[in-house]
């Protein structure tokens, strides 16, 4: 298998309950090294997407490949894969050290090492011999990251890895999802609600809403506006005054928003330098990832 073919794909996957669709042929790919986000309202069917996915429930129809090869058909390349879903199962009378030991026996990868490095590396370096117990939510899912890594795996599917987390540790869980792609080399397949962390994090996105997949899309062309250059100049009316004769364009505070494309900028800014205006700033606008998503949601009957 070469580097450039994917890690993961879903194929038409489809999930039936009776005469309720909850996942409808959704379809994508996913590369080596990239951090896919998997976005959607609840009840959008991401969930059941991934259940799928592991093998935890059968699906109606279509296909989930992981490295080429049919889940279904060859259930052992799920070894290859580290998962973090519903916070993961935790013993609570066990400490943290305790609960990765155990797990470690499960999957034949007993590495007291190993254990003890990740949970320094999710900031459980000094409540390792704490019982699970007493941890908030943040922290078991601190552990549930941590065991989803304990078997070095290629893939890693975080289902809402920063549930709980406040400010400081959802920074920290976006600073290692990036590690784990770009410094170590691992996909991840991301799913959560928080986005702002998935804009900052992620390669490409996929929305889905009522079980079907309505938008899949680069991040950078997700958040790209094709109708907006924002320009700042010096004096402003005058820089407005020679835009509008060709462009759309408007006052937005001290900067003008010219209706415009990313290839009309160099003779945007050739039009005010030969009217004798200064350019201090000139930027195609860009919209937040809850702007597109609501945007896309919306649209979709969400």
């Amino acid at each position: 298998m070469s580097d450039t073919d994917p890690v993961l794909e879903l194929v038409d996957l489809t999930k039936r309950f009776g005469r309720q669709t909850a996942v409808q042929g959704v379809s994508l790919s996913v590369g080596r090294g990239e951090v896919y986000g998997f976005l959607g309202p609840n009840g959008a069917g991401k969930s059941t997407t991934i259940r799928m996915l592991l093998r935890l429930i059968r699906p109606s129809g279509g296909q989930a490949r992981l490295w080429g090869q049919d889940v279904a058909a060859h259930p052992g390349q799920l070894a290859r894969v580290g998962s973090l879903v519903d916070g993961g199962t935790l013993y609570p009378f066990l400490t943290a050290r305790q609960n990765l030991a155990v797990l470690g026996a499960v999957i034949g990868r007993r590495d007291p090492a190993r254990a003890d490095a990740l949970l320094d590396q999710v900031g459980l370096g000094g409540a390792m011999d704490k019982r699970v117990k007493s941890f908030s939510t943040g922290m078991k899912q601190r552990l549930g990251v941590a065991a989803a890594l304990l078997n070095d795996p290629e893939l890693v599917i975080l289902d809402e890895p920063s549930n709980g987390l406040d400010v400081s540790g959802i920074g920290e869980m976006r600073a290692l999802i990036r590690r784990l792609a770009r410094d170590e080399g691992r996909t991840v397949f991301l799913c959560s609600h928080l986005l702002h962390e998935v804009e900052q994090v992620c390669d490409r996105v996929a929305i889905v809403s009522k079980g079907a997949m309505v938008r899949e899309a680069s991040m950078a062309d997700l958040l790209e506006r094709q109708d907006g250059v924002r320009v700042e100049a010096d004096p402003p009316e005058t820089a407005l005054s020679i835009l509008s004769r060709r462009w759309p364009a408007r006052r937005d505070g001290a900067a003008l928003v010219v209706e415009a494309r990313r290839a009309d900028a160099p003779a945007i800014v050739a039009a005010l330098v030969e009217g004798g205006v200064q350019v201090f700033h000139i930027a195609v606008e860009r919209r937040s990832l809850e702007d597109a998503y609501l945007s896309i949601t919306e649209g979709a009957g969400a």
